[in-house]
């Protein structure tokens, strides 16, 4: 169909309802500039406002309710919640981990998973040079992790891992902690038992 006004707005509002306002504006200058250089303008459309994001640090008895829970009911969200809070691992990092990069003390960060513009699933290098690390962990996240009956740790998208951990997260009657707010709550302790540097290496 023509790339009208109308037909952009509504592909815009659709985007909108899944990602955020800074993904919808990137996604739409990559769309002008390459209709530019085919040497088509795109009429104007409104793009969604950026929204101020609230972030909630979680409480230790909030991980642990989590990992209480996950044990028993979501062995794979239990993994997925112990690389993010204790090991400071984006959701991306965490569907990408494999058991060949899980070592005795600690894993190998050196691919991401990332959704493309219709969901699908591309494997991408991580998100900067520094995001490639070595992140240590202790024994007992080790043989969790390593207890996944798939090659994968954690066999999820990303989005159907944020979408089963916020299913627990409410089940649980908890506050909207989201699960990148785990890395927050990583760093929050290893600042206290290190230098930043340190903290920063680690979480890539």
């Amino acid at each position: 169909s023509a790339l009208t006004s109308v037909n952009l707005q509504r592909w815009i509002n659709i985007r909108a309802k899944g990602k955020s306002p800074k993904t919808v504006k990137n996604e739409m200058a990559l769309l002008r500039a390459s209709c530019r250089y085919f040497g088509t303008n795109l009429p104007p459309v409104s793009l969604p406002k950026a929204t101020t994001v609230r972030y909630i640090l979680p409480t230790d008895a909030n991980i642990r309710e989590m990992l209480e829970y996950c044990h028993e009911n979501a062995p794979e969200i239990e993994r997925a919640i112990m690389l993010a809070a204790f090991g400071t691992l984006r959701r991306g990092e965490i569907c990408a981990l494999t058991k060949d990069k899980v070592f005795d003390d600690h894993v190998l960060v050196d691919i991401n998973h990332v959704h493309g513009m219709h969901g699908e699933v591309h494997e991408k290098d991580t998100k900067t040079y520094t995001s490639t690390r070595r992140v240590p962990l202790p024994p007992e996240i080790i043989h969790e992790l390593r207890q996944s009956k798939t090659d994968c740790v954690v066999p999820l998208t990303p989005n159907a891992l944020t979408d089963k951990f916020e299913r627990i997260r409410n089940k649980l009657d908890m506050p909207r902690i989201r699960l990148h707010d785990l890395r927050h709550y990583a760093a929050s302790k290893l600042i206290t038992k290190m230098p930043k540097n340190y903290v920063e290496s680690i979480g890539g």
